[in-house]
């Protein structure tokens, strides 16, 4: 049977501001209905946004995908960045949250309405239903990836270019019952080795 649930979560991020790293604390309230009958599903739906929250956005640093230059400095300090497509104030960040959790659960559970407020909000909640825009996340990025995955492939400084792993919600074991299984011959790490043969190379 389907049911009406609330779900809170807390996490600590900053922002970049005015080139300035400040330090902030969220608090996200979700009001969800399930759609799966099948309750196993809506633990691995909770599961998900516990992961989004806990391993991709905290400790992170939400910054405007056109302070380009403030971004490169942040990942050459080995800080995880999280690239917005506007100035990342708390409305905008609820938004992302909306849209990326939204995505991230498959139809197997619904978002009515999502509330966030901050320290440095000043005890300002924002509300985000169903029923509206999400601006911005509107258009394709990863905030509309179901899988766990916040960017892209970035370039290290000089020639080096540093590679991500390509992780899938399988890979972590948070994957639907009736997903079919990969071949066998698949790595679910996302890793791939290739490996090139001269001419001359004798098996």
């Amino acid at each position: 049977m389907n049911a009406r649930i609330d779900y809170e979560t807390h996490f600590l991020a900053a922002v970049y501001w005015q080139d300035q790293v400040l330090l902030n604390s969220y608090h996200v309230t979700l009001k969800m209905r399930t759609v799966s009958m099948d309750s196993s599903e809506h633990n691995i739906a909770l599961d998900r946004i516990r992961y989004i929250v806990d391993d991709m956005l905290t400790n992170s640093v939400f910054v405007h995908d056109e302070d380009r230059a403030a971004i490169k400095k942040l990942e050459a300090a080995g800080i995880r960045v999280i690239s917005l497509p506007e100035i990342p104030v708390d409305q905008i960040i609820g938004m992302m949250l909306f849209s990326k959790i939204t995505a991230a659960m498959e139809d197997h559970m619904e978002i009515g309405q999502l509330s966030i407020s901050s320290l440095l909000g000043e005890g300002i909640v924002y509300h985000q239903d169903s029923t509206e825009s999400v601006g911005p996340f509107e258009s394709n990025g990863w905030w509309q990836d179901p899988e766990p995955r916040a960017q892209g492939t970035k370039s290290g400084a000089g020639k080096v270019v540093r590679l991500q792993k390509s992780q899938t919600w399988r890979a972590l074991d948070l994957h639907w019952s009736d997903e079919e299984d990969d071949n066998d011959s698949q790595d679910d790490s996302g890793d791939r080795t290739v490996v090139a043969f001269r001419k001359d190379d004798k098996e």
